[in-house]
């Protein structure tokens, strides 16, 4: 079977990381795979760069000013990303007007031009590239296409997670997120929808969703008219390299107290990426401090970088993210209790890491955590919000060496058996040789 991966970038989230690690699992299975991306970080030679989108020369002179002065004169990493913000392609127009560039490379000349011909298309993030919901028509004249929808993105004008917001349910009219009063800002939101909705609306797709928390909210959406199939194929992970081993090792590795009790929480700029809703963790923090843990606390917060926060016992550091999987699994090795804040979480493929290395899990009911983690046996999940029964029950944990080593068991033997990338690659063939098939009738 040829198959077509294609995703803005090779590595990044862990929308990208699924699509990395999905190439190399069908590669193993003796299936000829290509994945295309705009930007290639990795030196794996089943990835091909098409670039896509660029700034222009004069804006770019512009930005750079910018961006010296943010870093020369503002500590303040959200004046930092806003600056950052301002260097993508199309940064500037979205920031002042809230219209995004959406994708639409021509697939036919693509495939053309790298002398392959797919038999299955498969899209995973459509945000942030030239391969967005304008190239899925000229997808679909080729072979059967899958989207894979990590996050909300492609059911909104904008965000990736909207929460409590309900408004993509109505064109989303008067954006709560626009970041401007300005009515310019919020039309050009409403403008996003619209056009996702007229590219998508002249092609043939299949909706993946890793959830089926996600499913449902898909379904509520203007894509159950437009689909012509719904799966839900979780998102597995690398068991060889996500697995338990020597707590005490790891910490030894990452420079981390062999004596301290030690919290993990993830993710890009988990500090200022409002999705990950940071303030939770901090107020975690702070009702730790006046806990009744045996132990000092150390919480730390992987894929960011920032100042070193006190609360009493406990004491938060930041750590930069890392692309290396080996160095990201001493990190959860070397957790006692892994934290998820995130409100809106589609699939936390950070959570199924974590529990693949035997870190048990505390996250919130209401998302799609609610499949992936066993409540009582792999780890917790709390109502929305509640950062006080987050704290009581890491409490619980840390004052009860056989709680945790039976969370610990159960979670990594669960994650082997159920959450294995193995199991996900062989779902999407299934899934890809029945749409050929119907393809052919």
């Amino acid at each position: 079977m040829n198959i077509l991966l294609i995703n803005p970038y090779d590595v990044y989230g862990g929308a990208e990381k699924l699509a990395f690690i999905l190439a190399y699992q069908y590669s193993k299975l003796k299936h000829n795979v290509r994945f295309v991306v705009n930007h290639k970080f990795s030196q794996s030679p089943l990835v091909m760069e098409i670039p896509g989108f660029k700034t222009a020369p004069m804006s770019k002179i512009f930005i750079k000013s910018v961006r010296n002065l943010a870093q020369t004169y503002f500590g303040n990493q959200a004046i930092r990303k806003f600056a950052r913000t301002l260097e993508e392609p199309g940064g500037i127009k979205r920031i002042i007007t809230g219209r995004e560039l959406i994708g639409k490379m021509d697939i036919c000349r693509m495939v053309k031009n790298i002398n392959f011909t797919p038999d299955i298309i498969h899209f995973h993030n459509m945000r942030g590239g030239s391969f967005g919901p304008g190239s899925v028509y000229s997808a679909s004249i080729l072979a059967p296409v899958v989207l894979t929808l990590h996050d909300l993105w492609l059911l909104t004008g904008k965000c990736i997670q909207p929460d409590s917001c309900d408004r993509w349910k109505h064109s989303c009219k008067n954006c709560l997120y626009s970041g401007f009063v300005s009515p310019i800002a919020k039309t050009g939101i409403m403008s996003n929808l619209q056009r996702k909705k007229f590219f998508l609306s002249q092609a043939e797709f299949h909706i993946c969703t890793p959830s089926e928390w996600l499913m449902q909210i898909v379904k509520k959406s203007y894509l159950a008219e437009l689909a012509d199939g719904f799966s839900v194929i979780p998102n597995g992970v690398d068991i060889s390299v996500f697995k338990p081993g020597d707590k005490k090792h790891s910490r030894e590795k990452l420079n981390i107290p062999e004596k301290s009790a030690v919290i993990l929480s993830s993710g890009r700029e988990i500090k200022t990426n409002r999705y990950k809703n940071f303030k939770v963790l901090e107020e975690v923090a702070r009702l730790l401090s006046n806990g009744s843990s045996k132990r000092r606390i150390l919480i730390m917060c992987l894929g960011d970088s920032a100042k070193t926060q006190v609360y009493g016992n406990v004491k938060m550091e930041f750590r930069p993210f890392q692309n290396d999987e080996n160095t990201v699994a001493e990190y959860y090795r070397a957790a006692d209790v892994y934290v998820s804040t995130s409100t809106c979480e589609a699939w936390g493929l950070a959570v199924s890491e974590a529990m693949a290395c035997g870190t048990p899990v505390i996250g919130f009911s209401d998302t799609a955590l609610q499949e992936q983690v066993i409540n009582g046996k792999t780890g917790f999940l709390v109502e929305k919000g509640r950062a006080d029964k987050m704290a009581n029950i890491i409490i619980t944990i840390l004052n009860n060496i056989n709680l945790q080593r039976e969370l610990s068991i159960s979670a990594g033997q669960y994650a082997a058996k159920s959450l294995s990338i193995e199991k996900t690659a062989r779902m999407y063939i299934e899934l890809y040789s029945n749409l050929i098939k119907k393809k052919k009738q």
